[in-house]
C-alpha cells in the first residue's frame, strides 16, 4: 500500500506523478455529471467557473505543490483530502442528487482507501462533510435527490473507466513496492563495497550447509582468505586506495569463482570466506591454490597504479563429523588462515581431518 512508503524529506515524488492523471481523468470525467445537474438547476456563471477550476486547473496545483514540498508524500495526501472536500462541495451543491453523488462518493472513497487504507478513507469522509459544509455557506442546504436520464447516461463513462484506472494505478504501485522490498532484501544480504555476500548472510549460508552436510554426509570446504599487508597498503596510500584495492580484489573473487556453487563473502575488513560444495582436502587446497596463482597473473588496475602486488593468506577446513556447530567449522579455516600468515604469508593451509593440525604450503607462481 502507498502508505507503506517512507516520508522522508523528497520522498515521495513519485507518488504525486501516480496520482496525477487519475486526479486529471477522475475530476475531469467528475465534471460532466456535475456539470448535468448545475445546468438542471440554472446556477450562474460563478458557479461554473469554480466547477471548471476544479475540474481543469486544480489537479495541476495539485501536482505542482506535491512536487515543490519538502515532503512531496505527505504533500500529496493534503491533496488527496482537498479532492474529498471538492467532492463532497459539489454534492451539497447539487443537492445531493442520487446518482452523480453516489458515484462521486465511490471514486473518492476507492481513491482513498487504495491510497492509504481504511484510516485514511475516513479521514477522506470527514474532509468531505467540511467540503459539504462550506457549500451551505454559499447556498441554502436544498435537497433534489432525482437523477434525470441525461445525468444517469452522463454518469455511466465514470462508472466503466475510473474503477479501472484506480486498479491499474494500485496494480503498477504494488508491482513498484515487491521491487523496492526485493532490492532492499539484496540490499540486506550484500556488503556495500565488495557487493559480495555480508557476513550475516555469509553466516547463514554456512550454517545452512553445515546442517546439510551433517544429514547427508557432505563435504563442504571453507576457504578463509585474508589479503597480506593490507594495513601497509592503508598506511601507505590511505584508506579511499585500500577500498579500491578490496573491490577489485572481490571482482577478480568473483570472475575466478564464476560458474561455481562456491558462495563468496566478506567476513570483516580484507578477510574474505568461500564456502565451496561437497569436496576432498586435496581438491580444496587446488582451488585455493590455483586462486592465489590466478591472482598473482591479474593486473588489478589500482594496484598496478600503487605499484603494489597482491597476495593472500588462505586457511581451509573441511567439514568433519566431529564439529558441534558452524561456528567451530569457521574457527577452524581461521585457525588454518593464521597458521598460513604465521609460516611467511603467500600460503595456503589445511585443517587436518582432526582438526587439531595443519598442513601450509607457500603458493608457487
Amino acid at each position: 500500500m502507498i502508505h507503506q512508503l517512507q516520508r522522508g524529506p523528497g520522498r515521495g515524488r513519485s507518488f504525486v506523478k501516480r496520482i496525477y492523471v487519475p486526479r486529471i481523468l477522475g475530476l475531469g470525467f467528475g465534471a460532466f455529471p456535475v456539470g448535468s445537474v448545475l445546468y438542471e438547476l440554472n446556477y450562474t456563471t460563478p458557479v461554473w467557473l469554480l466547477m471548471l477550476f476544479c475540474a481543469l486547473i486544480w489537479p495541476h496545483i495539485a501536482y505542482i505543490v506535491g512536487l515543490r514540498a519538502k515532503y512531496p508524500y505527505n504533500a500529496e495526501f493534503r491533496n488527496l483530502l482537498f479532492d474529498a472536500a471538492i467532492v463532497g462541495f459539489w454534492i451539497a451543491m447539487m443537492g445531493f442528487n442520487l446518482v452523480p453523488s453516489l458515484l462521486l462518493l465511490s471514486a473518492n472513497g476507492l481513491n482513498n482507501i487504495s491510497a492509504g487504507g481504511v484510516k485514511f478513507y475516513l479521514k477522506g469522509w470527514g474532509a468531505t462533510l467540511i467540503g459539504m459544509c462550506l457549500a451551505f455557506l454559499i447556498i441554502e442546504p436544498f435537497i433534489y435527490l432525482d437523477s434525470s436520464q441525461l445525468s444517469i447516461m452522463i454518469c455511466i463513462p465514470l462508472v466503466l473507466i475510473y474503477p479501472l484506472l484506480v486498479g491499474f494505478v494500485t496494480f503498477r504501485l504494488s508491482i513498484k513496492l515487491m521491487e523496492e522490498r526485493q532490492h532492499a532484501l539484496v540490499l540486506s544480504k550484500t556488503d556495500a563495497l565488495s557487493q559480495l555476500n555480508n557476513r550475516g548472510h555469509w553466516e547463514s549460508l554456512v550454517l545452512k550447509k553445515f546442517d546439510a552436510g551433517k544429514a547427508t554426509n557432505e563435504k563442504p570446504a571453507l576457504l578463509m582468505i585474508d589479503i597480506d599487508h593490507f594495513k601497509r597498503i592503508n598506511d601507505t596510500h590511505g584508506h579511499l586506495a585500500g577500498d579500491k584495492v578490496l573491490i577489485c580484489f572481490a571482482q577478480a573473487m568473483k570472475n575466478f569463482f564464476h560458474g561455481t556453487n562456491a558462495e563468496l563473502g566478506r567476513y570483516g575488513g580484507e578477510e574474505f570466506g568461500v564456502l565451496l560444495p561437497d569436496t576432498d582436502p586435496m581438491s580444496a587446497k587446488q582451488v585455493a591454490e590455483a586462486f592465489c596463482r590466478y591472482l598473482a597473473k591479474q593486473e588489478l588496475s589500482i594496484c598496478t597504479e600503487l605499484d603494489i602486488k597482491l597476495t593472500v593468506s588462505i586457511g581451509i577446513a573441511l567439514l568433519t563429523p566431529n564439529m558441534q556447530d558452524f561456528s567451530q567449522w569457521i574457527d577452524i579455516a581461521d585457525q588454518a588462515l593464521y597458521k598460513a600468515k604465521d609460516n611467511g604469508r603467500n600460503q595456503v593451509c589445511l585443517a587436518k581431518q582432526d582438526n587439531r593440525h595443519f598442513i601450509a604450503t607457500a603458493v608457487s607462481s
